[in-house]
C-alpha cells in the first residue's frame, strides 16, 4: 500500500516531500544540470602590453549564440579600458569559466595601433 502511495504521490507532484524520496526525468536532468554549471576550469589569458597600455581592453564572455542551452551564467570578465598602466609589461589574469560552455574573447586596442 505504501508503495502504491509513494508512486502516486511522486507521479502526480509536481513538488513532492523530499521524505517520498521521489526521482523523476525533470530533477535528474536538473541536477545534473546544475552540477554540470558548478565545474569550472581555469584559463590563463596573458596580455603583452605596448607603450600604451592605458589603450588596451579585453573581453571573455559566454557565446550566446553559439551556447547550448544559452543564458549568462555570471562568469563574463572583462579589464576596461585604463585598468594597465605600467607600459611593454604582461599582465596575467587566472578566470575560472564553467566547463562545457563557448566563450567568445574580444582584444580591443583604442589607439587601433594593433601594438
Amino acid at each position: 500500500e505504501y508503495d502504491w502511495i509513494t508512486e502516486q504521490v511522486c507521479d502526480l507532484s509536481d513538488d513532492p516531500p523530499d521524505y517520498f524520496n521521489c526521482t523523476t526525468a525533470d530533477s535528474e536532468q536538473q541536477q545534473e544540470e546544475q552540477l554540470f554549471a558548478e565545474v569550472t576550469q581555469d584559463v590563463t589569458v596573458v596580455v603583452e602590453l605596448d607603450d600604451k597600455p592605458q589603450e588596451t581592453a579585453w573581453m571573455m564572455e559566454l557565446d550566446l549564440q553559439n551556447a547550448a542551452g544559452g543564458g549568462s551564467n555570471g562568469r563574463d570578465n572583462y579589464k576596461p579600458f585604463g585598468s594597465y598602466m605600467t607600459p611593454s609589461t604582461s599582465s596575467v589574469e587566472v578566470l575560472s569559466l564553467a566547463v562545457g560552455k563557448q566563450y567568445k574573447f574580444t582584444m580591443l586596442d583604442r589607439g587601433a595601433d594593433n601594438k
